[in-house]
């Protein structure tokens, strides 16, 4: 796998239920991250929405290749509002593992995005536990 034939690879993994290259992409995007954020194809890339709904795998890719092809499929602009059309879309994802490591992650930039999609999500009660516990962790 090589740069220039990345967006193409992962679309055929997805298309094709290629699970192992799947896993060989989500490498490749963690060896090659830098890399690939500065090519304008990797900008652009996105996926069938069916591929991305009805595939529970993309939530072992990377975070930031799993939020990427969300915003760029869904055409959102923040990644709280990429999970936000997901689950009201009825994805079904490792929604702990994506919105723990949102949240743990969250800055003044994401603070907006991230009450909107807990306010709108039936995660609510599970982000307000998560929000406490990594308040808790940061007074200890």
């Amino acid at each position: 796998m090589s740069l220039d034939d990345f967006c193409e690879s992962i679309i055929y993994a997805f298309d094709y239920f290629r699970e192992e290259l799947k896993q060989t992409c989500g490498k490749f995007f963690i060896d090659n991250e830098k890399e690939l954020n500065s090519l304008e194809d990797f900008d652009d890339l996105s996926l069938d929405e069916d591929d991305i709904k009805t595939n529970e795998s993309i939530s072992n890719l990377p975070l930031a290749l799993v939020l990427r092809l969300l915003k760029n499929t869904f055409k959102v602009s923040t990644n709280f509002d990429a999970l936000a059309y997901a689950h009201q879309n009825g994805f079904s994802f490792d929604w702990d593992h994506l919105e723990r490591a949102l949240l743990e992650a969250l800055s003044l930039d994401d603070f907006c995005p991230a009450v909107n999609y807990a306010w709108n999500s039936n995660t609510i009660q599970g982000v307000l536990k998560l929000g406490l516990e990594l308040q808790s962790e940061e007074s200890s």
